[in-house]
């Protein structure tokens, strides 16, 4: 049985917010990534500067990118270019490649796709942009960069695994955004015991109390993906599930940003940012000008909300 939300079993004299410290929620989404890349390239233009990013699945890719240059957005930048180079024959997922998988594994059929071949390409990326080799999570606050926390599901717990600093970016992305059934599941071995894990969205698709609780962010920004546009007809067994589970993981976690709301009271102002915006990406097959297309409106809703809210881009020096 998966745990409590971890906020709900605080009283409110045990969490300390501080307005001053902002945060940054991204949740899960799979191509909606691309929205929160948007929402991303808006805080930044606006100089909203975080001290911690939570994210999960799709959202810890959009969290990384924000948190590698949350000045200038070379990291987004950076995440564009690789999502570019995505595509389902990357990730397994052509129609051959899933049927001779089934036939060759059978009753021991893990997945329909492979997100691991991510792993290489956000290695490489990072090393070319900012020069940086080995990349763990506890290397972004050690340089100046906000704190990057990413949570992944323990299948057999069934509760919420926020990997520890020391945890390589990759390993962390992968595991985070191991959907069930479409990718497979990771093994890992932390604090002697082994850990089977999934997607981190499956218990806590939008990481907020994390953030009050760990950084004592009191400004929250909850960047929300999915459900946001009208339904269209399934086209097959496998869409059916994923739209459905969407639909059921962005119900659990407004329930959880409202117990936020409800628990922190006015010690904490929370935002809740979900833009409009229409991703036509089918199995991951990813083009430039969809992500040059999407990543733009989504920005310009943001940033224009944010406006609404009293964030204003930074006046350019004379």
């Amino acid at each position: 049985m998966s745990q409590p939300i971890r906020l709900g079993t605080l009283s409110r004299d045990e969490i300390h917010v501080d307005k001053r410290r902002v945060g940054i929620s991204y949740s899960g989404g799979g191509p909606l990534v691309l929205v929160e890349l948007g929402c991303a390239k808006a805080f930044i233009e606006c100089g909203i500067r975080p001290v911690a990013i939570a994210g999960v699945s799709a959202g810890a890719l959009a969290g990384a990118a924000h948190a590698l240059d949350p000045v200038d957005g070379a990291g987004i930048d950076l995440a564009c270019e690789l999502l570019a180079d995505i595509h389902r024959d990357t990730l397994a997922l052509g129609w051959k490649t899933i049927a001779w998988r089934l036939l060759r594994k059978r009753t021991k059929f893990t997945s329909l796709g492979d997100n691991a071949p991510i792993g290489p390409r956000v290695v490489q990326g990072i090393q070319r942009r900012f020069e940086m080799d080995d990349v763990t999570l506890g290397s972004f606050p050690a340089s100046g960069r906000p704190r990057l926390m990413i949570a992944a599901t323990d299948r057999l717990s069934g509760e919420s695994y926020w990997f520890p600093p020391e945890t390589p970016l990759p390993e962390a992305l992968i595991a985070s955004s191991a959907i069930p059934a479409v990718f497979p599941w990771v093994h890992v071995q932390r604090d002697g015991q082994s850990r089977v894990l999934v997607d981190g969205g499956v218990v806590n698709n939008q990481p907020i109390s994390e953030l009050a609780i760990e950084e004592h962010c009191g400004t929250l920004f909850v960047c929300a993906v999915g459900s946001s546009m009208p339904a269209l007809m399934p086209t097959n067994a496998l869409n059916n599930a994923l739209v459905c589970v969407d639909l059921m993981m962005h119900q659990a976690m407004k329930l959880e940003e409202e117990l936020v709301r409800t628990k922190l009271g006015d010690r904490a102002t929370i935002h809740h940012i979900h833009p409009p915006v229409a991703v036509e990406v089918q199995n991951y097959q990813f083009t430039r000008p969809v992500i040059r297309a999407v990543v733009e409106e989504s920005r310009r809703l943001t940033a224009e909300w944010l406006e609404g809210l009293g964030f204003r881009q930074p006046t350019p020096a004379a």
